[in-house]
């Protein structure tokens, strides 16, 4: 058999499901006609399993769409929305300080938070930190973060908090990020939370040398500050990429 398929431009473009006839020619110059139901989407899918307690979590999308409703998080507040108050007790971000200044832990708290400083814009990076009452999970959707599958990571010296924008061929492992250019020689550990604990990755092989799977976040201790790149594709767990495991649970290890 032989078999053609064309699909229009304007589906092409068009999210939802599509029916589309497909004309086949056997060997005997009968023809038949099929029809195949497909999914065309402009947009990606994360669903973010949050567990109850802390958590070191990353938002992996520009998200324009929470649980199949129209919402954008550009901002800690717009995260604590769209997990629900009910939910979480609070967020914690890493600000890192200015010149010889050391950086702090603050806490969004809510509506009493809204327009502080702890009620921060989600850059591509940002890891947060939250503290559960109930578990949660979000089925986000919206464009991959970075621009043209190139996107950015940075550290400051002593602790950072970030997670991996875009799923990168050479960011498999947690202790591929040592290697990084722009990471290597300044970045001496990095704590993950893994299995109900946090563990702490110094080299390959290390307990806590988990794989990276979006909507992780990790602690990285630096000797001094960086910026690394990172090129790859969007973090989509439901159009048959690898799935992302939810982030686990770990024991208390920092006050906010």
């Amino acid at each position: 058999y032989t078999a053609e398929v064309k699909i229009s431009e304007a589906n092409a473009s068009t999210n939802g499901v599509k029916t589309i006839t497909v004309n086949t020619t056997a060997v005997g110059n009968i023809a038949t006609t099929k029809t195949a139901t497909i999914e065309l989407r402009n947009f990606n899918e994360f669903i973010l399993s949050i567990p109850q307690g802390i958590s070191l979590i990353h938002i992996p999308l520009a998200v324009k769409d929470v649980n199949d409703k129209p919402m954008e998080i550009k901002t800690v507040g717009d995260v604590y929305d769209a997990i629900g108050p009910g939910n979480v007790n609070f967020i914690i971000t890493f600000q890192p300080g200015q010149g010889t200044a050391r950086g702090v832990w603050g806490s969004f708290l809510g509506q009493l938070s809204r327009g502080t400083s702890t009620d921060r814009k989600i850059t591509d990076d940002l890891g947060l930190i939250t503290v559960m009452k109930n578990p949660v999970t979000l089925h986000l959707k919206g464009d991959a973060l970075g621009k043209d599958g190139v996107s950015q990571m940075k550290i400051t010296p002593g602790n950072s908090l970030i997670g991996v924008p875009l799923k990168s061929e050479k960011v498999k492992r947690v202790s591929d990020l040592l290697t990084l250019e722009g990471f290597v020689g300044k970045v001496t550990s990095i704590i993950v939370s893994d299995a109900g604990a946090f563990k702490v990755v110094a080299q390959p092989g290390d307990a806590g040398d988990i794989p990276i799977t979006g909507g992780q976040s990790f602690i990285v201790i630096a000797r001094s500050g960086g910026s690394a790149e990172v090129t790859g594709v969007a973090w989509d767990n439901v159009s048959g990429t690898p799935s992302a495991a939810p982030p686990m649970m770990a024991k208390p290890l920092i006050r906010p």
